[in-house]
């Protein structure tokens, strides 16, 4: 990226966009993380004292920062789409946790409007990345499996105590469990 500015970028999520902060501290000749953004104003409290970056509440300010190149959506699922397509709608890049869409109709209106913006949209979808998965892939590239025929796969892991909070009350994960009969991680 010699000559190139830096991409500067926003993470929406404080909580879950740590990973994107620590991914981007390993290219920092690229890009910056120049403000973060979570509307429970208790998950910025460990970022108030880190110089350069800027401190939001509200989706809204992120969209209208004209010194945010890029965001990194890392809400819950069911605002993802949503707020990719207000991102580019402002000019921003995207860069969306998974899962991309809460509903098929919302997939096809973000895929028009990462084709009406020209910019870039990318679902970091990370598993994919993994070295596990890598070499599993290798192997297949390499035929060590022999002719793939037919292959399902799936992606469970234990995440009931991520659907109550201490209270009792569902969280977003939770109504998507209650109210989605599917897959809702497919990736």
């Amino acid at each position: 990226m010699k000559n190139q500015k830096k991409l500067r970028f926003a993470t929406l999520g404080a909580g879950r966009g740590k990973s994107f902060v620590k991914s981007a501290n390993t290219i920092k000749d690229e890009v910056e993380l120049v403000a973060l953004c979570d509307r429970n104003p208790g998950s910025l409290k460990e970022w108030k004292d880190t110089p350069g970056i800027r401190l939001y509440t509200e989706f809204e300010q992120v969209l209208n920062d004209p010194e945010v190149d890029a965001v990194c959506v890392a809400t819950p699922v069911p605002l993802h789409a949503k707020q990719a397509m207000a991102a580019l709608k402002a000019g921003k890049h995207v860069l969306s946790e998974v899962t991309a869409a809460y509903t098929i109709e919302e997939g096809w209106d973000l895929i028009a409007a990462v084709e009406r913006s020209g910019l870039t949209y990318m679902m970091a979808e990370n598993f994919c990345y993994m070295p596990q998965i890598l070499q599993v892939q290798n192997m297949i590239e390499q035929g060590v499996f022999g002719e793939l025929v037919y292959a399902s796969g799936s992606y469970i892991h234990d995440c009931r105590n991520l659907f109550i909070t201490d209270e009792g009350d569902l969280t977003w994960r939770g109504e998507i469990r209650r109210d989605m009969a599917a897959n809702s991680y497919p990736t």
